[in-house]
């Protein structure tokens, strides 16, 4: 049984891409996992950030102190739609991330809409989809790179200055497209809530090569989610 596990989690493993950063406290920021959340929470404006930081005592003394990512939306909702129960969405949503001694940087900056389409008269079980645009930025910063003919041999030293290289653009935009899928289902009685969705990000698979190597293009990544919300109390509840 214990080959056999290990055989699955080795094949798995060998089909895994790495691409877009990850935060632990992924649904932190809804929107970023699934377009079909846009809009869906109690009120009529929302505003959700978050931030990380890695291996800031390892890189402290680098030019890059630490790995870092924050990304944020806002949105906002309004129930002008079809029916009375249904409602529609729009959402601004912003990632920046930088890695690496190169301050490889990655930007991502667009808008969201989301639709909600109600089962019932009270619009306690609904089904939204959703649909983000948004403007791809991959960079580097040249001048945090270091060249090996700037590298001074009898001094055993580096020596700034013109490095003769011929560079390539570093700074490259793209389009990026995502949609998504979602279904909710909840009970003013019970207080409990389900919810479950599916969702493609990076449909168009846009280039990110800086060589413009037709290979290189981010592959499209689904995600799929179920959840669950129930009562802690009379006033607050838990979510899974």
């Amino acid at each position: 049984m214990r080959i056999k596990f290990l055989g699955l989690f080795v094949f798995i493993c060998s089909h895994i891409f790495g691409q877009d950063p990850h935060f632990s406290t992924y649904y932190g920021v809804p929107i970023s996992i699934n377009p079909a959340y846009t809009g869906i929470f109690n009120g009529n404006i929302k505003a959700a950030a978050q931030f990380r930081s890695q291996w800031g005592s390892v890189l402290s003394q680098e030019t890059i102190s630490s790995y870092r990512t924050i990304q944020g939306s806002v949105e906002l909702r309004t129930s002008k739609a079809f029916k009375k129960t249904d409602a529609f969405a729009i959402g601004l949503f912003g990632m920046n991330d930088m890695a690496g001694e190169g301050g490889y940087t990655v930007n991502n900056i667009g808008v969201s809409m989301g639709y909600r389409f109600s089962f019932d008269k009270w619009g306690d079980h609904f089904m939204s989809v959703g649909f983000k645009a948004a403007l791809l930025q991959n960079r580097v910063d040249y001048s945090k790179f270091t060249w090996g003919t700037n590298y001074d041999v009898i001094r055993n030293m580096y020596v700034p200055g013109p490095s003769g290289e011929t560079l390539i653009e570093n700074n490259k935009f793209n389009y990026d497209f995502s949609a998504g899928i979602l279904w909710v289902k909840k009970s003013d009685r019970t207080r409990i809530k389900y919810h479950g969705g599916v969702s493609l990000l990076h449909i168009n698979r846009p280039n990110i090569s800086f060589f413009d190597n037709p290979d290189a293009k981010l592959p499209m990544r689904m995600n799929a989610h179920v959840g669950a919300s129930f009562p802690a109390g009379k006033k607050y509840g838990y979510h899974a």
